[in-house]
Formats: C-alpha cells, sequence, structure tokens
C-alpha cells in the first residue's frame, strides 16, 4: 500500500517537472530569448541565430556533440538529464538529448546521443530548402 502511495507522488512530481520544463521550452520558443550563459544561469546557453534545414541536413549519425556543435556554432541545451519512468526519474547515461532553436519561428532542432554519439535527429518548423528547376531556376 505504501509502496502503491510512493511510486503515485514520484509519478505526479515527475509530471510536474516534466510540464514545467516544457512550458520554460515553449515560453523561451515564442518570445524568441536569446541570454548568454553565466554562472547563475546553468543549464543556459546562447543560442544564436537559430539552427537552419541546411545545418541540420549535415548532421550524421555517429557525429560527436562537439561536431555537431562546430555546423550549428553553438553547444544546445540538454534536455534530458533524467527520463521518466513509472516509478520516477531514472538516469540513462547511455541517452542524452540537445535541443536547439531553430531559424523560424516556433521551430526546433532535437538530437539524441548513444555513447556520446549522434543516433536520431530530428526538427520541428525549420524552413526546407527551395526546389531547384530545370535550368537552375530555384522555385519559392
Amino acid at each position: 500500500m505504501f509502496g502503491v502511495v510512493l511510486r503515485t507522488v514520484a509519478g505526479v512530481v515527475v509530471m510536474l517537472v516534466v510540464l514545467y520544463v516544457a512550458a520554460r521550452v515553449v515560453s523561451g520558443i515564442r518570445i524568441g530569448v536569446r541570454q548568454t550563459f553565466n554562472s547563475s544561469q546553468i543549464g543556459t546557453v546562447q543560442m544564436n541565430p537559430g539552427v537552419t534545414f541546411e545545418q541540420f541536413r549535415q548532421v550524421q549519425t555517429g557525429m560527436t556533440l562537439a561536431a555537431v556543435a562546430t555546423i550549428f556554432g553553438t553547444y544546445g541545451m540538454n534536455t534530458s538529464t533524467h527520463q521518466g519512468g513509472a516509478a520516477g526519474a531514472v538516469p540513462n547515461a547511455d541517452m542524452v538529448d540537445y535541443s536547439w532553436p531553430g531559424d523560424q519561428p516556433m521551430s526546433r532542432v532535437l538530437i539524441s546521443f548513444r555513447n556520446g554519439k549522434v543516433s536520431e535527429k530530428m526538427q520541428i518548423g525549420l524552413q526546407l530548402a527551395p526546389w531547384p528547376l530545370r535550368g537552375g531556376v530555384v522555385a519559392h
């Protein structure tokens, strides 16, 4: 009985933390916050001017975080120091997720690293490069 109550409370706490973090990320995207890092802003990095679709395409499976940061011009924000589970937060050192703002309003790049290497990448709302037509004319 006590274990069920404890798991329920832990689950609620984890859910509240996840909702808080999600709200902070969304509000930061919405108002276009550009902050610089200092010791009082742990976890906040300068993300200016935003990742383009072309930069996103350059990221390949197996790259390190340093290689991705070189392409994007900055390190992203670590968004997954803990992953939620039914019984509460469980640290997962093998899998780490990073997030970067895109160059379009409400756009985002999310990259997962497994054992220090890119394992998955996803983008939301980046402007796709225009498709070229015959004769070198670019469609808009």
